[in-house]
């Protein structure tokens, strides 16, 4: 019986034991998971921060649209500058022929319109005869041009449309930022004064 006071101590330390985790831990409160009496302040807070991320989005899909719509400007804008190279180096081209027993030469050359011009000039040296008609090459160079002109200016439109778009997202994303921030120091305040 002397191991009484020995199994005392032991039985009062495993009651203590047992009430200590008998009672529920006190949880961490923190921005991610307030208090009951913050969880409204969460929420307002939440919905400020999904319309920044979905503005943040609209930002980036615009951005994303803009310079795809700028590559493709650079890329049609080279093609015309390829075409008018090509249609310069094509301009004075041409030929002469003379034919000895008439007299008769016969000049032809590409015009700065891109047609080939035909002269026929007598042994008099007096124009007989002249005429142009569209050099294949050119003209098929030329309806290209026209045809990237126009994508130019329609994709110029485009790329005004979509920055003034972006603009506007930055704009309305700016302003989600600032709107933002109330709603978070209301829930760290919250957080501070009451799930501590």
């Amino acid at each position: 019986m002397g191991n009484r006071p020995y199994g005392a101590v032991a039985l009062a330390s495993l009651i203590l034991l047992v009430a200590q985790v008998a009672q529920p831990a006190q949880p961490e409160w923190d921005e991610q998971n307030p208090c009951p009496e913050c969880a409204q302040e969460k929420q307002f807070a939440d919905y400020f921060a999904d319309r920044l991320a979905r503005l943040d989005l609209e930002a980036q899909v615009t951005q994303e649209a803009l310079d795809a719509n700028t590559r493709k400007l650079l890329q049609t804008q080279h093609r015309i500058d390829d075409i008018d190279t090509r249609l310069d180096n094509e301009r004075g081209e041409g030929g002469e022929s003379y034919d000895p027993h008439t007299g008769i030469t016969v000049r032809s050359y590409t015009e700065s319109d891109g047609k080939v011009r035909m002269d026929t000039i007598g042994p008099d040296d007096r124009l007989m005869d002249s005429y142009s008609y569209p050099r294949l090459s050119t003209r098929e160079l030329r309806e290209e041009r026209i045809t990237r002109a126009a994508e130019v200016r329609a994709t110029k439109e485009e790329g005004a449309r979509l920055r003034s778009q972006l603009d506007a997202a930055t704009g309305m994303r700016d302003k989600a930022i600032a709107d933002l921030a109330q709603p978070r120091r209301a829930l760290q305040d919250c957080i501070a004064a009451r799930c501590r």
